[in-house]
């Protein structure tokens, strides 16, 4: 923190204040919710492990994470990955006559 605070030309104390006058949070809670969220994309759209998404958001260990993230998110990253799998396929219906993709916008009519 000391480092981003020097990076803003702040003292550390300054710097606090503002990122809660900013973002209603601490710089380190802030950064930490950005990791989580970053986290929830990574185990909702890809398939890296448990252990190599924590590591690649910054957190020191995978049971560090998963205590992070089971505070920020009431769920575990094991869980937030199973509602992925189990979430039903989304698909795009066209109704009955439309041609997907018509360009013109009047439905091909003149």
């Amino acid at each position: 923190m000391d480092a981003m605070a020097k990076h803003c030309g702040l003292g550390r104390t300054r710097f606090i204040y503002h990122c809660r006058q900013a973002v209603n949070a601490t710089p380190v809670d802030y950064l930490t919710g950005l990791r989580v969220d970053r986290a929830l994309d990574l185990l909702t759209g890809t398939d890296l492990t448990i252990s190599e998404i924590a590591l690649s958001c910054g957190f020191s260990s995978s049971q560090y994470f998963a205590t992070v993230f089971r505070q920020h998110c009431n769920r575990s990253p094991r869980d937030a990955r199973c509602a992925r799998d189990l979430a039903p396929a989304t698909t795009t219906v066209q109704p009955p006559g439309s041609t997907a993709g018509s360009a013109g916008g009047a439905g091909g009519l003149a």
